[in-house]
């Protein structure tokens, strides 16, 4: 049975913000604290720091942020308390919560996805002459469809291309079938197709590529899951709880939590570093080259520094001939 969730709007910002501070990933603990500030000022009324005969006179209208209703406000503590519920139960061990709070850290769902695809669309334009050099070499050939809408940029074309060669791999967006909209030719009285039908079909499938893309991370912290996952950084374990929010934080009916062991966090990082491409620009290539996250495995018998420090721990206490050492 678990903690019910608060009543009142500043209890539950500050049930979620002390949820943030014990998830097990450093940089989801960041990114969910920033988002939850950020959904929370965006509805909050703005107070006046001074008086109104010493505010400083608007240069132009300024629109004025009305209290929400009570039917504005419902929908949004809805959100709240559900977000509450998954960041408590991915806090307490359950594998699906967990999966889908380190999904949104590291783009694969949510805001920061739509972030990262907007990022990976600005580097469709040329800033170089090797760039308009590839962007020319890419459109050189390429068939219009006649719609007369622009199609997806060459930059989420080839993610989309590389996500598709994924094979053995469970992503969580299922990858687009056809690298164009199949546009019919004629209609079912064998008329040929209006401009706007085709516009229509063109529209649908560029959105639903959109939804489809799982966009490439940055370099660094690509870098940085990728040496979590293989066991190359120690991870710095879970964050202690106090006495009461430790009896609050129980168990939900029908779900069965895991231990956070470092075992267990690496094999969750992995499922989301499979997910995640890099993209980097290839002089020698001139053009834009994608990898895909792999989960690879250091030295010593296909186990990482993490993984050596864990199974060493099984002979902490006796000598090289399995002997128990004496207590000094």
């Amino acid at each position: 049975m678990t903690a019910r969730p608060p009543s009142t709007t500043r209890a539950l910002l500050r049930a979620l913000l002390r949820e943030c501070t014990y998830l097990p990933d450093p940089l989801a603990r960041t990114h969910f604290h920033t988002r939850i500030l950020s959904r929370a000022r965006q509805h909050a009324p703005r107070k006046p720091l001074l008086p109104w005969w010493e505010r400083p006179r608007p240069r132009g209208p300024r629109p004025k942020r009305k209290p929400l209703t009570a039917t504005q406000r419902a929908p949004l503590l809805h959100q709240a308390r559900r977000l509450l519920s998954t960041l408590r139960r991915a806090n307490a061990g359950y594998p699906r919560p967990l999966e889908t709070v380190l999904l949104h850290t590291y783009g694969r769902a949510g805001r920061r996805r739509h972030e990262l695809l907007a990022a990976l669309e600005q580097l469709d334009v040329p800033r170089d002459s090797e760039a308009v050099a590839w962007l020319a070499a890419t459109l050189a050939g390429t068939k219009m469809t006649g719609a007369g809408d622009k199609l997806l940029p060459r930059t989420v074309e080839l993610v989309v291309k590389a996500q598709r060669a994924q094979r053995g791999v469970r992503l969580s967006r299922t990858p687009m079938k056809t690298l164009r909209p199949v546009i019919p030719v004629a209609d079912i009285w064998g008329r040929p197709v209006s401009v706007r039908r085709a516009r229509g079909v063109q529209r649908r499938w560029v959105a639903r590529a959109r939804e489809s893309v799982l966009p490439p991370l940055p370099r660094g912290e690509w870098e940085r899951l990728r040496d979590l996952a293989a066991g190359r950084v120690r991870w710095g374990g879970v964050v202690p709880r106090r006495g009461r929010e430790a009896a609050a934080a129980g168990r939900v009916s029908g779900e069965n939590p895991h231990a956070l062991t470092p075992r267990y966090m690496r094999r969750l990082w992995g499922k989301v570093f499979v997910q995640c491409p890099v993209m980097e620009w290839d002089g020698k290539a001139g053009g834009w080259v994608v990898r895909w996250g792999k989960v690879e495995r250091g030295g010593s018998g296909g186990l990482g520094e993490g993984r050596v420090h864990d199974a060493m721990l099984v002979f902490e206490g006796v000598d090289e001939d399995g002997r128990r050492l004496e207590p000094r």
